[in-house]
């Protein structure tokens, strides 16, 4: 059972900074009145739609029921991995939901290349570490991989390509690629304003998965949307 407004204070807990930049913004702004109450009143919308938001979609939504997987897992499904950015909430629910599946945890967080301060304070530890350009599974060894909430993590193009080439690789002809993101769109837009841009286009999710064959997409809520892929036979 998730706490309430668990998903909005660790969107808070993370992103710390910015949250005392905007409440400084606002108060300033504020007490200076005239045309800076346009600036405070900005301020204010973007700190209340973000956390708005961030409460539909974390902590309104049946998005940790797993309800919205029945029709997307192969059948059947012995193994899988959920791979992570560092923060795993998926996990242990996807193993409870489907005892009869064996579901493994990797953390491809890359100190190096994810650099934001946001990431290291939302990490955890235990689950093992993964170098996402090359897993340690075998060839056509997994039945589904899934990725939520994370591979955007990876900021460029290239280091996309590779992970989901590996995953095109460990799955199983028939295996299933699931994908959960944000997207930099127009709803996202107006709620995140500037921090939609740290998510990508659709069009940037649809060239990192060569090989693979899209057979279902749908929306979450407004702000979130499940990519469904399959490994041709």
């Amino acid at each position: 059972m998730r706490a309430p407004f668990q998903g909005v204070l660790q969107i808070v807990r993370f992103n710390w900074p910015f949250y005392v930049a905007s409440t400084v913004v606002i108060a300033v702004t504020t007490l200076l009145g005239g045309l800076f109450t346009i600036v405070a009143a900005g301020a204010t919308y973007m700190t209340v739609a973000s956390l708005a938001a961030s409460y539909w979609v974390y902590d309104h939504s049946d998005l940790y029921t797993l309800r919205w997987l029945d029709d997307a897992l192969p059948t059947p499904c012995r193994q899988a991995v959920n791979l992570h950015a560092g923060l795993d909430e998926f996990t242990l629910l996807l193993q409870s939901r489907y005892p009869a599946s064996t579901w493994r945890t990797a953390d491809f967080y890359d100190p190096a290349e994810m650099t934001e301060a946001s990431i290291a304070r939302a990490r955890t530890a235990g689950a093992d570490p993964l170098d996402y350009r090359h897993w340690p599974y075998a060839d056509a060894s997994l039945d589904a991989v899934s990725f939520l909430f994370a591979a955007h993590e990876i900021r460029h193009a290239e280091g996309r390509q590779a992970l989901f080439a590996e995953a095109l690789r460990t799955l199983r002809p028939g295996g299933r690629l699931l994908v959960v993101e944000h997207l930099r769109d127009l709803p996202n837009l107006l709620v995140y304003g500037p921090g939609a841009f740290h998510f990508f286009r659709r069009r940037t999710w649809l060239d990192a998965w060569p090989g693979f064959a899209l057979i279902g997409e749908r929306r979450m809520t407004a702000f979130t949307r499940l990519f469904l892929l399959e490994k041709p036979c």
